[in-house]
């Protein structure tokens, strides 16, 4: 144990180094990581557990400091309460979504005539999943200029073991039904068996 304290640099050789001393650099990245908090969205999950104008957009979480008695907010201890204290100790208001970023200039938004998300469910069953993908790569492969780009994480539940697995993530572009690329991913939690699709 002695030669191991040894080993350790004292606040004497911080100092000589320049380095701010260990407890003030802790103090200093939760203070940070604390008001990072002012830096979220209106609607970020976490301001429904905030209280008053720090909630934003979001509606208050059954749990939220909103929501508590004095009592409970006295008693209750955590990174929550703690941006609660803090977070108005804040003095610049910060846009995450300011107009100069341009956040609404995504792909869909600059392209909206030309770009096509089809979000739905493919239906469970094999066969009507089949006519499904069908429809949709007849609908839009059939554009010889256009490119089909399909992706598909889905989940596979195994009903004998009664366990959610998911194999793979897989993207296919197709440029006039052609398959021009494909990449697989394994993501999750997976069995070999899954894997080898």
């Amino acid at each position: 144990m002695v030669k191991g304290k040894e080993g350790c640099p004292g606040p004497g050789v911080e100092a000589l180094a320049g380095l701010l001393p260990i407890h003030l650099l802790l103090e200093r990245m939760a203070t940070h990581g604390i008001l990072r908090a002012g830096t979220f969205s209106e609607t970020h999950p976490v301001r429904s557990f905030l209280t008053g104008h720090m909630l934003g957009k979001a509606t208050p979480h059954p749990l939220s400091v909103q929501l508590m008695i004095r009592r409970q907010r006295l008693g209750t201890k955590g990174p929550i309460m703690d941006i609660v204290k803090r977070l108005p100790e804040l003095t610049e208001r910060l846009e995450p979504m300011a107009s100069i970023a341009q956040p609404g200039r995504r792909l869909h938004d600059k392209y909206w005539s030309r770009v096509h998300f089809d979000d739905s469910l493919a239906p469970l069953e094999k066969e009507d999943r089949s006519l499904y993908l069908d429809f949709v790569s007849d609908m839009f492969m059939s554009d010889m200029w256009g490119l089909c780009i399909g992706v598909d994480a889905s989940v596979f539940t195994n009903p004998a073991s009664k366990k959610a697995t998911q194999a793979v993530a897989a993207g296919v572009l197709y440029s006039q039904g052609v398959e021009v690329m494909l990449k697989q991913a394994s993501v999750g939690t997976r069995e070999a068996a899954e894997c080898q699709i």
